[in-house]
């Protein structure tokens, strides 16, 4: 069992559990995706907690950041929730946020180790955040070994269809040119 699969069992995570679990699916065929995917997470879980501590009356946005209270490094920096989240976890928030922008935006080359860290510090955070909202918390400890390591159904899908479309273009080819041949004999 993935690391993250438990979230599905959870109501209340259903807005962010498909993320969790989407981006470590994906780390074994993409690490640059996974670290991707560990943002969409990342942003998922932050809206869902401001979500729920709005109706606290504890975050509020920052007066002077409400232009820009919708990104994450403003949510993510914001003095409520800084207060509210501890800083070993803040920091590597952070750390993900910052590496999935340059694989964002700078096509920056990653490897499986930093997708598997961005993977451990979001399974860390949604400890945290299931421990603090959670009904029946149940520690977990994140285990390497159960990150997929095969091929992930939505690579295996695309495999096949490039193989379906390139045999495709192959018989299309292959009839034009058999078109073409029996033209210039006739």
């Amino acid at each position: 069992m993935a690391n993250f699969t438990f979230l599905r069992d959870k109501d209340e995570y259903m807005s962010f559990s498909e993320s969790c679990i989407k981006a470590e699916e994906v780390w074994k065929d993409s690490p640059s995706s996974c670290i991707s995917g560990c943002r969409t997470a990342l942003e998922s879980i932050v809206k869902w907690i401001y979500q729920k501590e709005r109706n606290l009356n504890y975050i509020k946005p920052d007066v002077k950041d409400n232009i820009q209270a919708s990104e994450l490094y403003y949510r993510i920096n914001n003095e409520g929730f800084k207060r509210l989240v501890p800083s070993n976890i803040l920091k590597n928030l952070n750390y993900v946020r910052k590496l999935a922008n340059k694989v964002l935006h700078e096509n920056f080359q990653v490897t499986p180790d930093d997708g598997m860290r961005c993977l451990q510090y979001i399974f860390e955070f949604v400890q945290w955040v299931d421990r603090r909202y959670g009904h029946q918390y149940e520690t977990r400890k994140f285990v390497k070994d159960e990150v997929p390591h095969n091929t992930s159904f939505w690579m295996q899908g695309l495999k096949y269809a490039g193989a379906a479309i390139g045999g495709a273009a192959a018989l299309a080819l292959a009839i034009v040119m058999a078109d073409n041949d029996n033209n210039k004999k006739g």
